[in-house]
């Protein structure tokens, strides 16, 4: 079975939405960057509704749950590492953002 491979306008739209939220870690304040932060769990359920969390918890949750302990484990041994000497949100995101992979 083929591996689909992403179109070269998908891969240019990923980087160059990478760079923007670089920027915006960059230049913008610790408030608006947590201001942003909280508002984007209500901007999923106001778009969604309630029903698509219902949905989400509907899937199998041994799937779901190894997926989160995959997640915490990459942030564990290689974001966390790199960040450790920093406070700041955006220096965390920063070290988050070098770590993800395209």
């Amino acid at each position: 079975m083929a591996k689909l491979q992403p179109s070269r306008r998908a891969m240019a739209a990923r980087q160059n939405g990478r760079l923007g939220g670089l920027r915006t870690a960059q230049t913008q304040s610790a408030e608006f960057l947590e201001e942003r932060a909280a508002k984007a769990g209500s901007s999923t359920r106001d778009t969604y509704g309630i029903e698509y969390y219902r949905y989400l918890r509907s899937l199998n949750p041994s799937k779901l749950r190894i997926k989160a302990t995959e997640k915490l484990e990459l942030v564990n041994k290689e974001i966390l590492p790199t960040a450790i000497s920093t406070t700041s949100p955006k220096e965390l995101m920063k070290a988050a953002a070098s770590k993800i992979e395209l």
